[in-house]
């Protein structure tokens, strides 16, 4: 028996995700590090996984992380976002964090629901560091 380690709370977040949103690497670690660690890539009932919770508060070492154990930074959420673009839309956009995003494989060229690609958010809020790093990258 004991704890199901992917048991969904309030909003299909499991504790992984949980743990990401909030930064909590150490917790992180202490999960994917269990015998039957949990599924990387479980979506909340937004979409969100823990790469896209980890990607959109800036927590840098909790995504890589998760991308060094497997996490998928292709899956997008309900809004069609992946990692990447709640990276650029973040509150605090980092260039450490649009790098690891991009040397990880994430799509460039995909759109969300409103149209919008990475390089085009980075645009609109003027970004001008991160929109450089996108047009370089395409």
């Amino acid at each position: 028996g004991g704890a199901d380690i992917n048991h969904r709370c309030e909003g299909g977040a499991t504790s992984l995700i949980q743990s990401a949103q909030m930064g909590r690497l150490a917790v992180a670690r202490a999960l994917l590090g269990a015998k039957k660690a949990p599924r990387l890539d479980l979506q909340s009932s937004n979409g969100s996984t823990a790469l896209h919770r980890a990607a959109a508060k800036g927590h840098l070492e909790l995504a890589r992380l998760l991308l060094k154990r497997g996490a998928r930074c292709t899956l997008a959420n309900s809004e069609g976002r992946t990692a990447l673009m709640l990276a650029v839309d973040s509150e605090e956009p980092s260039r450490p964090m649009v790098q690891l995003l991009v040397k990880a494989g994430s799509p460039l060229k995909r759109k969300d629901k409103a149209g919008q690609t990475a390089l085009d958010i980075a645009r609109a809020r003027g970004l001008k560091e991160i929109e450089r790093l996108l047009e370089t990258q395409r």
